[in-house]
Order: C-alpha cells, then structure tokens, then sequence
C-alpha cells in the first residue's frame, strides 16, 4: 500500500510526495541519506533496515524513481525459486542512469522474474516526462504518463474505492485555490480524510500504516527531499536533505 502525488508548479519546479504503507512492526527505515552507486553517481535515499532497498530516490541527473507494489497480481514463479529478490533492491541498480529511457532500458535486461509485481515509476523534469514500468508477474507492460497533476496508489483493501478517496482528497485540495508548494504537498500526505483509516492518504490499519512520508521539490540546480518517519498522520517532524544536479 502506498500513494503517490505528482504537481507541476511549473517546467522548472516539480513537487512530488510518496507515502509507504507496510506493516506496523517492519523496522524503521533509515532516513535519507546521500549514497553513491559503484560508478560514483550520486543519489538521495532513505533505506529499507531490513531488505537494504528502497522504494524513492533521486540522483545528481535529476531522475526521480518510485516503486509501488502490485497486490492485486501474483508471481506464480516466486514460490519455487531460490533467487527471489526484494522489491526495493531495485531503484540503487538503476541509479546510474540519467535519461528516463536508460532507466526503462536498464529495467528490460533484467529477469522480472525475480521479483513479485510492482511498478516503477520516473520522473525527469529535465526531459519533461514520465514514464512507468510494471510486472504484474506474467508480463511486462511500459509507456508514457502526461506529466499532468496525478496520484497513484497501491493498497491491498478494496484498491479502487481506495483511489477514489484519495484523488478525491487530492483534487478537492488542488482545486480550492491554495499555494501549491512544499507545505501544501505535505499537508496532502499528512491527510486522514475522510477519517483516518484504510481508505485515508495518510492509511492506519490494524497492522499496517504509512510509516513514512517523503515529498520532493525538483527545481533546475536540486532536489529537496522532505522525509517524515513516522505515520504522518500525528507526526508533523519533517528531514530535509538536498542533492545538486550535475
């Protein structure tokens, strides 16, 4: 379960914001911190203490990458093989690249295989583009997303009405004439609307939450990226860290 949130201020300023739901006694992850790939490209992340991935990064060429489960698909090689990899391992192997293209490149010449489904999403402001690439576990399917105001989301409880409260938490605040900035994209990923629960950005279930909230500013020069580790719902403690664009 997770949700993601995508604003174009402007060509030159993008904001983004992921919330990653998993479970409640998953150990806390490891905030973001400036990484290096084994070619020395930089990157800004926060780790996963258990797995070692991640599911958000953003590297010096401006490339944001978001990783979001698939629930609703299944692997049906996982079961019987022994090389099974996490989810979030995959966002460092790709962190070298610096074209939206590379990336979807990179991604085609490894074994899907391997991994249970998800989708990966990138972002480049530079290119002014979007691109996705999902497994659903059978088959690989890739393409374009209008770099418009969107959400995303992945959830394990009735995913659909779970999309429709969220895009419509997210297109009553766009449309009610508020500043679109860093504060108000937090707000959003701070949301319990209509009441905190299942359905709700900000997502508390008996055993799983959001528990933690990252939004970014891309501008020309940097990335800003705000990290909430926590469930964001109660807790209003926000990280930066910023990485500058080769």
């Amino acid at each position: 379960m997770c949700t993601i949130s995508f604003v174009p201020v402007s060509t030159e300023r993008w904001l983004l914001g992921m919330n990653r739901d998993e479970r409640k006694n998953r150990a806390t992850a490891i905030p973001p911190e400036l990484h290096h790939t084994e070619r020395g490209t930089a990157y800004l992340s926060p780790i996963d203490a258990e797995a070692g991935g991640t599911w958000i990064g953003i590297n010096a060429h401006g490339l944001i990458l978001m990783l979001i489960n698939n629930y609703q698909a299944v692997n049906p090689e996982a079961a019987h093989r022994s090389d099974l990899l996490s989810r979030g391992l995959i966002i460092p192997e790709l962190m070298d690249s610096t074209t939206v293209d590379q990336v979807l490149n990179a991604t085609k010449q490894t074994d899907p295989g391997r991994y249970n489904p998800f989708t990966l999403f990138v972002f480049a402001r530079r290119e002014q583009r979007i691109a996705y690439y999902g497994w659903d576990g059978t088959s690989v399917d890739t393409g374009d997303i209008s770099p418009e105001p969107l959400i995303r989301i992945s959830s394990g409880f009735d995913p659909d009405e779970a999309y429709r409260v969220r895009y419509e938490d997210f297109s009553r605040r766009f449309g009610n004439g508020q500043n679109i900035n860093v504060d108000w994209i937090k707000s959003l990923h701070q949301s319990t609307w209509p009441e905190p629960g299942a359905l709700s950005i900000a997502m508390i279930q008996q055993h799983v939450m959001s528990v933690s909230a990252s939004v970014l500013e891309v501008t020309p020069g940097k990335g800003e990226l705000h990290y909430c580790n926590g469930w964001p719902g109660d807790t209003k403690s926000w990280i930066g860290s910023t990485i500058s664009f080769e």
